[in-house]
Order: C-alpha cells, then sequence, then structure tokens
C-alpha cells in the first residue's frame, strides 16, 4: 500500500458520504396530483372514528365533572371558522387559494407518510433524510402520528425500493426504477425530476398503486474540506481527479462543478458492479489508481483499486476491504496520507542510494583493492566501524521524518469565478520543509488560457463567452429578479419547474402568472363537497388522471 500511494496518478472519489456530508435533506416536495389528499382524509377520518370511541370510552368511565361528552369535545376542537373582530371576510379568490393550498398539505403530508413508512427498511442515506422530513411533520417513533409497518419490501440495487403500506403497493427509486416496475409515469414526472436534478438536488419519486404521485429533492451538501482536497490534489499533487455516483448526470455535474471536478471526469448512473468496471477501465489507461469510499457498495472498487481508502465513518464492509482508513473522516487526510507515502518513498530510495554507494566504495577497500598503492590493508575493527556506521546513517536519515509536518492549507474565498457567489479561489499550499506553492481554483482550461470547459448546464465560471456567463454584477441583478417574482403553486402546475402553465380555462394554480384564470374570481369556480380541488384542474397532470 506504501508504495502504491506514492505512485497515485488518479484518485476516484464516490459521491454520497465521501465528498458529500452523507445526510441528505429533502429540500422540496413536488406533487404531480391531487389524489393522495383524498387518501389522507380517509385516514384522518379513521383516526376520528377511534377518537371517538376513545372519549366515549372515558365518559362512561368518569363521572361528576370530570366526564365531558364526545358532541362538546369534539366543538372545543374544532377552530372557529368566523373571521375575527377587525378582520375583513376573505374573498372567493382567497378562499379558493386557502382551499388548494389545504389540499396541497394533505397530499404532500400523505406522500411523506408513505415514503417514511416504506423507508424504514432501508438503510441507504436517502431514506434518512425521509424520514427526517416526516418526522418535522410529526410522523415517525415518538411522533403524534406512528408510521406503517411496511409488508413485503424489496430492495432493487441501483433502483429503489418497493413495498406494500397500509394495503397500497409503493415504489420509491429513480427512472430505472420507473422503467423496470409497472407504473405508470404522470406526464409531468420527468420534467418535476429534471427541475430538481439541475438544481444540483437527487430527485427520486414516490409512486402508490402503480402511479407516479410525487417527486422528492434530497441536497446532500458537499462536504466543507472538498473542494479544498480536490484543488490540492489537482494543482499541487499532480493526480487527475475523478468522481463516480449511482445518481443521475445532473446532480452529479452540480455537484462536481461546486468542488472543482471537471464534468469529463465524472461518471453518474453507475450500478455498484459499474465502479468496479470504471476502475478497471483506468488501471487498463496505465493509471495508478485510488479510490476513495465509504459504503457496502463501494467495497469490489475497494479491492480493485490499487490503493483503497475508506472513511472512518463508512461501512465495517468498506474499512475491512480498504488499505487505508481515514480514522477521522476528514478529506484533507487523503492529502496528508498520499504526501506521507510519496515522503516515506523518497526516504527508502535516498537510504538505497546511500547504503549501495558507501558499500560498493568500502567493499572494495576493506578487500585490500589499495595495497598495491598504499602497502596499507584496512584492519578487521576498522572494516567493522565502517560497516555499523553504514547501519547508523541509514538509521538516522530514517529518523529524520520524524521531523515530516502534514502540508498546511491556507484558503483564500472570492466571488470573481462563480458568477459573484463567494467561493475557494486560490490555495497555498505550504509543505514541510516550507515551500510554497499557489493553487489557483478556476476551470482547468480558463486557468490554461484556454476555452471553459465545464458542462454548459453547470458552468460558473464569470465571466464566460462559451456559455454566456455574465460577470458578478449582471449575475446578481438576474438572480435578485428571480427571486422578486418567485411564487408558490398549486401541485403539478408546469410553472413550479419553468414550464408555461397549462390550465383550460379555471386555473387553480396558487400565484399563477399566466393569464389562464377566469376574469371573475367568483366565476366558475365552485369547489365539489368537501372542498377537495380536482387534480384534472391542475396543469401538471393529464385529465384522465384525476382520481
Amino acid at each position: 500500500p506504501l508504495e502504491a500511494a506514492s505512485r497515485v496518478t488518479a484518485i476516484v472519489f464516490d459521491k454520497t458520504g465521501t465528498l458529500t456530508a452523507g445526510a441528505p435533506k429533502v429540500e422540496e416536495v413536488i406533487m404531480l396530483s391531487s389524489r393522495l389528499a383524498s387518501l389522507n382524509s380517509s385516514r384522518g377520518a379513521a383516526r376520528a372514528t377511534q377518537g371517538e370511541v376513545r372519549q366515549r370510552k372515558n365518559a362512561a368511565a368518569g363521572s361528576g365533572e370530570g366526564a365531558v361528552s364526545p358532541a362538546k369535545a369534539e366543538a372545543e376542537q374544532q377552530p372557529s371558522k368566523e373571521p375575527g373582530a377587525g378582520e375583513k371576510p376573505r374573498s372567493g379568490r382567497q378562499r379558493k387559494t386557502a382551499v388548494v393550498q389545504g389540499v396541497l398539505d394533505d397530499a404532500i403530508k400523505m406522500a411523506l407518510y408513505f415514503a417514511a413508512s416504506a423507508e424504514q427498511s432501508s438503510e441507504h442515506p436517502l431514506a434518512r433524510g425521509v424520514l427526517a422530513k416526516a418526522a418535522e411533520l410529526g410522523m415517525g417513533p415518538g411522533e403524534t402520528e406512528p408510521l406503517a409497518e411496511p409488508i413485503e419490501f424489496s430492495s432493487e440495487a441501483g433502483m429503489g425500493i418497493r413495498c406494500v403500506v397500509d394495503g397500497h403497493k409503493v415504489h420509491i427509486g429513480n427512472r430505472r426504477c420507473l422503467q423496470n416496475n409497472p407504473i405508470t409515469v404522470r406526464p409531468s414526472t420527468m420534467d418535476a425530476m429534471e427541475f430538481l436534478e439541475r438544481q444540483g438536488q437527487t430527485a427520486i419519486v414516490v409512486s402508490v398503486d402503480g402511479r407516479t404521485e410525487a417527486v422528492l429533492g434530497l441536497i446532500d451538501k458537499a462536504k466543507d474540506e472538498a473542494a479544498l482536497t480536490v484543488a490540492v490534489l489537482k494543482g499541487a499533487m499532480h493526480i487527475k481527479v475523478h468522481m463516480l455516483t449511482g445518481d443521475n448526470s445532473l446532480t452529479a455535474s452540480v455537484v462536481a462543478q461546486e468542488i472543482g471536478i471537471e464534468a469529463g471526469n465524472v461518471t453518474a448512473d453507475v450500478l455498484p458492479s459499474g465502479k468496479v468496471e470504471c476502475i478497471k477501465r483506468l488501471q487498463d489507461a496505465g493509471e495508478c489508481v485510488a479510490f476513495v469510499g465509504d459504503g457496502v457498495n463501494d467495497a469490489p472498487a475497494l479491492v480493485q483499486a490499487d490503493l483503497g481508502v475508506a472513511i472512518g465513518a463508512g461501512a465495517d464492509v468498506a474499512i475491512e476491504a480498504a488499505n487505508v482508513v481515514l480514522v477521522n473522516s476528514n478529506l484533507r487526510d487523503v492529502v496528508t496520507a498520499l504526501d506521507l507515502s510519496r515522503a516515506i518513498y523518497r526516504r527508502i530510495k535516498l537510504n538505497f542510494v546511500w547504503a549501495l554507494g558507501y558499500n560498493s566504495l568500502a567493499i572494495p577497500v576493506a578487500a585490500g583493492v589499495l595495497y598495491p598503492v598504499l602497502f596499507k590493508a584496512l584492519p578487521p575493527f576498522m572494516a567493522a566501524l565502517a560497516m555499523a556506521l553504514s547501519s547508523v546513517s541509514v538509521l538516522t536519515s530514517s529518523l529524520l521524518l520524524n521531523r515530516y509536518r502534514p502540508p498546511v492549507l491556507e484558503k483564500k474565498y472570492g466571488r470573481a469565478l462563480r458568477s459573484g457567489k463567494l467561493g475557494l479561489e486560490e490555495v497555498v499550499v505550504t509543505s514541510s520543509d516550507g515551500m510554497q506553492q499557489v493553487v489557483t481554483v478556476a476551470c482547468a482550461s480558463m486557468s490554461a488560457g484556454g476555452p471553459c470547459s465545464c458542462a454548459p448546464e453547470v458552468c460558473e465560471c464569470s465571466p464566460c463567452a462559451e456559455h454566456g456567463n455574465p460577470g458578478p454584477r449582471e449575475a446578481g441583478e438576474k438572480t435578485a429578479r428571480a427571486a422578486a417574482t418567485e411564487v408558490a403553486h398549486y401541485p403539478g402546475c408546469r410553472q413550479r419547474w419553468g414550464k408555461p402553465c397549462a390550465c383550460a380555462g379555471n386555473c387553480r394554480c396558487v400565484g399563477c402568472s399566466e393569464d389562464c384564470s377566469p376574469s371573475s374570481a367568483g366565476a366558475s369556480t365552485a369547489l365539489p363537497a368537501g372542498g377537495d380541488a380536482p387534480a384534472s384542474l391542475c396543469c401538471g397532470a393529464a385529465p384522465s388522471e384525476g382520481a
């Protein structure tokens, strides 16, 4: 491992849990229909019935002032629907918006209920993010609403999971999951996934009873030291940096751009078995490859690589398969490990050269090669002393490694390279011998005076003529305008992911900026009994998908 570490020319990082924090968080929930809202209403009615039965039992068992009738208890729990003092009655448009928002909340809660119930049996990092989001809404162990126990659970490597929750068939996964299971994909599903992926989020689809119902966007932020580590490996140590991930290519490109890995060195949508093939391709190209990973799926790649490096906080299987373990789980230690191995290997070669040279000169003298000239032979005790000095010199040279100190990395941040956004721009690397090297963090091609080499969809070089990126001032103004016009939309509205509203006449998309709603707020907007807004009025779903 020491020799392999000193010869590394290419290093491959796994994304999730290695370059990123490994703690995904549900950032957005895009509903594709309102069908799940009716299921949530059914669950609410069932819970209310159970509560009423308990109240009646308590009333029958109680006596005196402690007994409260079920009707009175229910009346006390119901919020007053009359406007308070000083409040104006709500207009028809406001009432409609409130009802639609209620439907949205019910649908989101039910989608997370199904997703969290299913993910209870999963060990994937994304599962923890879904369960945490459900807990925020009061669902989960120790919360006000318990989750259901999934049955017939099955995990499909590289695709997702499937199970049965409360009698409903649930699939949660990516595009491969949709393609390999009997699932009806709503027309807006792919648009919603692409919208989230362009923001660097991992999009997973929640399907219930064979129909896509929601898309969850989870974001796993890059580790603070990821960009710094990549910059030093490339700029100071001249090692090619690659990234492997089973995530989609858009999300992978955004993360890679953020930490400074070129788009051409990113391999996405890789199944666990495909990671080994990627390592083999690099080795066949003549590279000495190091692989850094943390998960169970990374173990085969760790074994295949010339040097396997495991994150200390990773799975036990990965730790057992690796040659080097980063106990502190800090990516900076990758730089330290490679630099230390190079320093040790240089010292080993120096010791070999010194010992070989010393003995090449001393042995002939001890054998008497100079006797015909000097008429003197080297006494045996002098030869023994010279031999001892050889060993002492090599030992002393090796002990000098105690003076080794890890490279000191000084970060400098700025806004010149990323369209006005604050980011890492320069790293000053100071080695243990006091040598300093300045590494500029920028697009590799532009740093060398050439054209931008970034992928168009994730390029943040500023200014960039190839991709039309403005300078910091123009970018800031553009961001401010976008923030000023950001509005909330009804679940499934195509405007939610940058598409024009497609509603026909009776638009119910909250905050819709298109001129597609009736001129009168109260005309042709009657809601069906119970207040549920039909999904057929949502432009993100086909009219036939309503119930």
